[in-house]
């Protein structure tokens, strides 16, 4: 896939429909891995001006892992509910985002964790200008970075890390005030992939059992 000119922007419906298009001709991969929990998150996608962005939290210090970390909104699914369901409760919760005001656009492929997760990607267009009620105990920040900012390769890079199973790269994405890193950044380099067709290490990562 051609990487679209973000100088000359598709129209948004035209983008819309042809990410949903991309997300829907593939099936995505699923994990099954004992013990660990499996999380879902909603990748939520904004046109500001008409130019698409992605909406990300900064977490806070109260919270009882990855304090400070930049990361989609998200959480563990619940015995009661899907991972769609969990995706759009944990964002409502965590940011304020009423579910109905979620246009999903499909999913992408699930992804593990050093901390014995799995996450079930979401990805979501919200509407713009929107306000966004931050839950302080869970979220310091509510921010977006343009899509054409993340393109940039010179604000990427990747690093190899050793675990138990081998070893995996690690992706960092360079904001004005932030680093997208981890496992957000692994999602954030996939949608990128499949979107907008972003050239980069491969993140498909084979943890033990899969």
């Amino acid at each position: 896939m051609n990487r679209p000119d973000r100088q000359h922007p598709e129209p948004v419906s035209v983008e819309l429909e042809r990410i949903r298009g991309v997300l829907s001709s593939r099936r995505p991969f699923d994990l099954t891995i004992d013990n660990f929990r499996p999380s879902a998150v909603l990748v939520p996608l904004q046109f500001i001006d008409g130019r698409p962005h992605l909406v990300f939290t900064q977490r806070s210090g109260e919270v009882e892992n990855h304090k400070h970390q930049v990361s989609f909104p998200g959480g563990a699914i619940e015995p009661d509910e899907g991972p769609l369901q969990c995706a759009l409760r944990e964002t409502e919760e965590e940011i304020g985002v009423d579910p109905r005001h979620v246009s999903v656009l499909g999913r992408l492929d699930e992804i593990f964790t050093i901390t014995n997760y799995t996450i079930t990607p979401f990805v979501g267009v919200l509407p713009h200008p929107y306000e966004f009620q931050a839950n302080p105990f869970e979220i310091a920040e509510v921010f977006d970075v343009s899509i054409e900012h993340l393109l940039r390769p010179e604000i990427c890079r990747v690093e190899m890390t050793e675990a138990p199973w081998g070893a995996f790269p690690i992706y960092y994405y360079e904001t004005d005030r932030y680093t997208i890193w981890g496992a957000t950044a692994r999602i954030l380099t996939q949608f990128l992939r499949l979107a907008y067709g972003k050239q980069v290490q491969d993140n498909t990562l084979d943890p033990p059992g899969a």
